[in-house]
């Protein structure tokens, strides 16, 4: 969930080809009696595409808006993130408090309190597993995206 919001800062269109590649696949190995070269293929097709992203996505350079471009993009990515569980959960929370780190050391943020609050309300979402609520935490990430501006 989050790679994709930074392989599209680094290439939107050769990520978005990589998605479709990493779809094909995905179709393949889930029908029932699937040709395994085809599928060898197409895993061989999205491989060729991912290892085109590396490079730009090695060099891509962070600075203050696309930090902050992506701390919003995951964030308005909330109902799909926190519908794939908590482990994705966990990754979104960990990736926002490490962005909004970065960002605040560079740029003076009115209102950092108030994020940083809304970002360990996250964390506060994940300390009971068996109590993940998926709903509420996009509610809470859709919070920490209205925070930042």
């Amino acid at each position: 969930m989050i790679l994709r919001q930074i392989a599209d800062e680094a290439n939107r269109g050769t990520s978005q080809q990589l998605e479709a590649e990493i779809n094909k696949l995905y179709a393949l190995v889930s029908t029932l009696g699937s040709d395994r070269n085809q599928i060898a293929a197409q895993a061989a097709q999205a491989s060729e595409v991912a290892n085109r992203l590396i490079q730009p996505m090695v060099a891509a350079s962070f600075d203050q808006a696309s930090t902050l471009r992506l701390i919003k993009k995951i964030s308005s990515d909330a109902d799909y993130i926190s519908a794939q569980g908590e482990r994705a959960a966990e990754q979104a929370a960990m990736a926002l408090d490490s962005l909004f780190v970065a960002y605040s050391r560079n740029v003076r943020v009115a209102n950092a309190e108030p994020v940083r609050t809304a970002i360990h309300g996250l964390f506060l979402q994940l300390e009971d597993p068996s109590g993940y609520n998926a709903p509420k935490f996009a509610q809470q990430m859709r919070t920490v995206g209205d925070l930042v501006r």
